[in-house]
């Protein structure tokens, strides 16, 4: 049943998912819609059948970071219904298309059910015993002949928190491996390697309450009204109440923009000269606070000076920006109470990407936007858990340090592990990878809940590196993705709903996820394959668990007194608190709303760095063969790679095929059609798909979706990095468009 306004209207599900599809949809409880003008209200919507449910199970969304409160239905064993938890804080309730059909993924016949062995070129259905043997076998194989750094592990972000400490302790602590990364690398490492530089711990220290308090928001490379759209929402509502002043930075006008006061369409890869211009016209504004500098900062006067080339008028020239606009945002933000930047991953997709958070974090600081509600650098990851506080390749559990002799004692004694076992600096980065394997050091490699396939960047070298391994081990839930069809051995997986544990959003909140049915077939959760092949490894007393309960105990031990300290917090403390932000020092602590709230910052003078930022250009130029830069993002209705998504028939019902946005200028010139057939080509490879002809692109530029194994843009994009986080700069590939020939 759907309510317009108080009158009744009656729609399909259909009907109902154009609109969604549209215009953008909330959901609680039975359901909420929002129409373009954010007013039409949808309630007990026809697409839950809520009202014939045995129990409902405490729960959290695992899509993106937001980390939404969820009640799982259950009847007869199996999840058919989800819907927002009206008491949580991060959502009341809300849950944007993805979250209300996330059931619609639990009992898709396309699970893995039984682990594969290759025999003759072919997956063939085996058993766990045989698995393990082989697995463990090789890896002991390998480790002996070649070292500990022969086998490299590569994770996802949909573990739970107790995986991922586990497989980090059995890396880390047992076999001795440095070369463990996480699928963060390719998304988040940047925003967490510049906050480390400038304030001394890794995550962002604002809460989402902190978006609403602000009387100025820089959203920068970001697009929640498709990506977080319960986020996008919260920023909707305060734009209603107190109509703060939202800047939006996108070469593309997204629906995000619709909102905003001011949309800034740079030029792809100018960022980092126009956040300069924004600092140069604050100092020559005086809206800077130089009490907060003197106190609580370093490095002021060679910042200064540094940006004293990046006039307004010169950053306009590069940037295609007015100099007025640059001048009028910025004295925007100096002049509010309260202002905050926000920035998703398109900010971190660039080699100056470190650099651009270190930017983000100069412009909070010098103002004093920084510890104060309604403030501070906020960045908002792509899903859960991105920040790794139990670990990943840059720091040991805990944001302990590789190179610390200390830490490395500490973490050996609680172990309980030889002190030498524990690498003494951090591995090569996920995507040197390929070069490790290409050459034949890495000989084995383990790829966990994750789609590398799809999601590194120059997937035509990777495809190869890959190709030399002696043994390709997938985990996942799903045996035709395109990483698991090239494995040697296949390991299902149960997926966050068959298990119990708990994520981290992009607030530090911690949650949990219980368990509300069996996994399919044979398939395990994610610990327990760690456990069984740790223990046919030789690690036993290292993995020796029986619950996830348990893994969380220790790794409430491992964390106390660190910068990720989550002692104080218990499974039942989330579920009462729904959630609970870390660090939490004690049972008594309710958690930390905000970081610096003291305005100690975690270096070893106590102060924040300002880190200078000079421009370089884009990873890629365009040319006169190569002449559009490619953007690549996400639609609304489906996640990373696309492994869970395509299984939802509401969220696959209003997406079409792969498409690349193109301006009605390129159309033209191109003599290109709505629609028409299009291939994109780049140094590294070609795509073809879709022309989506729309004035929200602008010339000299072409976006797609990364969602497509159909036709994966990666394998379009460049495999250059950032200096200081390694992450790829997936947002700067130059491409040319071509027309097909009509048959």
């Amino acid at each position: 049943m759907i309510f317009k306004n108080g009158s009744e209207v009656k729609m399909t599900r259909r009907e109902f998912s154009k609109l969604a599809f549209r215009w953008g949809a909330f959901i609680v409880l039975g359901g909420v819609f929002f129409d373009k003008e954010y007013l039409t209200l949808f309630k007990n919507s026809s697409a839950l059948a809520i009202d014939d449910i045995d129990r409902w199970v405490y729960s959290t969304c695992t899509f993106c970071a937001v980390g939404c409160g969820v009640w799982l239905g259950v009847k007869d064993g199996h999840v058919t219904a989800a819907k927002g938890m009206a008491d949580h804080p991060n959502n009341w309730g809300y849950l944007c298309v993805k979250g209300i059909y996330q059931y619609q993924v639990v009992h898709s016949k396309k699970r893995g059910t039984t682990p594969l062995i290759r025999e003759n070129s072919r997956l063939v259905a085996t058993n766990w015993e045989e698995s393990f043997n082989v697995i463990s076998q090789k890896f002991n194989e390998i480790i002996e002949n070649y070292g500990p750094d022969a086998l490299a592990i590569y994770h996802g972000n949909q573990l739970i928190q107790e995986e991922y400490y586990l497989i980090t302790k059995l890396a880390n602590g047992g076999i001795g491996t440095k070369n463990i990364d996480v699928n963060s690398r390719l998304c988040s490492l940047s925003a967490t390697e510049g906050f480390s530089r400038s304030l001394g711990e890794s995550v962002t220290p604002g809460n989402f309450e902190d978006l609403e308090k602000a009387d100025c928001i820089i959203i920068a490379g970001h697009n929640p009204a498709e990506n977080h759209p319960v986020l996008f929402y919260r920023l909707k509502r305060a734009k209603d109440e107190h109509d703060p002043t939202i800047i939006l930075v996108d070469p593309r006008r997204t629906p995000t923009a619709d909102i905003v006061d001011y949309h800034l369409a740079l030029e792809a890869g100018t960022d980092t000269v126009l956040f300069n211009s924004i600092i140069n016209v604050l100092i020559k504004a005086r809206l800077i606070d130089n009490s907060f500098i003197e106190k609580h900062t370093t490095n002021f006067d060679t910042l200064a000076k540094s940006v004293e080339e990046y006039t307004p008028e010169k950053a306009s020239e590069i940037t295609k920006i007015p100099a007025d606009t640059i001048r009028k945002i910025a004295l925007k933000f100096g002049e509010a109470r309260s202002s905050l930047i926000l920035w998703s991953v398109g900010i971190n997709h660039k080699t100056d990407g470190t650099r651009l958070v270190n930017l983000f974090n100069n412009i909070c600081l010098i103002t004093g936007n920084i510890g104060r509600p309604g403030t501070g650098p906020f960045y908002m990851e792509g899903q859960g858990s991105s920040s790794g506080p139990t670990g990943s390749i840059t720091t040991l559990p805990g944001g302990l340090e590789f190179d610390e002799d200390e830490d490395r004692k500490e973490l050996a004694e609680l172990w309980q592990v030889p002190l030498e076992t524990i690498p003494t600096d951090e591995g090569i980065f996920t995507t040197e990878m390929l070069e490790e394997m290409k050459e034949g050091k890495i000989k084995a490699l383990w790829v966990i809940g994750t789609n590398p396939m799809l999601s590194m960047p120059d997937l035509n070298k990777f495809q190869n590196a890959l190709l030399k391994l002696e043994l390709l081990v997938v985990q996942d839930c799903y045996p035709d993705t395109s990483t698991a069809k090239m494995a040697d051995v296949f390991l299902p997986a149960a997926m966050w709903s068959e298990k119990t544990g708990t994520f981290v959003n992009s607030e530090r909140r911690v949650n949990l996820v219980k368990k509300a049915v069996d996994p399919p077939g044979e398939a395990l959760p994610d610990w327990k394959i760690f456990r069984a092949v740790g223990k046919r490894m030789g690690y036993s007393d290292l993995v020796d668990f029986d619950s996830t309960e348990e893994i969380f105990n220790e790794w409430r031990e491992v964390s106390k007194g660190t910068k990720k300290d989550m002692y104080g917090i218990t499974y039942e403390k989330v579920e009462s608190q729904r959630g609970v932000r870390y660090p939490c020092r004690s049972l008594e602590d309710p958690g930390t709303d905000r970081l610096y709230s003291d305005l100690e910052f975690h270096t070893s003078h106590g102060k924040a760095r300002l880190i200078t930022a000079r421009f370089f250009g884009p990873a890629e130029e365009t040319d006169e063969e190569y002449p559009f830069q490619l953007l690549t993002g996400r639609v609304q209705q489906l996640w990373m790679t696309n492994t869970r998504t395509r299984l939802s028939p509401d969220l696959m019902s209003e997406v079409g095929p792969p498409f690349a946005q193109i301006s009605p200028e390129v159309a033209g010139e191109l003599d290109i059609d709505e629609f028409e057939e299009i291939r994109l080509v780049s140094r590294r490879g070609a795509i073809e798909l879709k022309a989506e002809v729309t004035d929200r692109v602008l010339p000299g530029h072409v976006f797609v979706p990364f969602h497509f194994s159909e036709a994966p843009v990666n394998f379009l994009t460049v495999n250059e990095v950032d200096p200081y986080s390694k992450e790829p700069a997936l947002k700067s590939s130059a491409v040319k468009i071509e027309k097909l020939q009509q048959d």
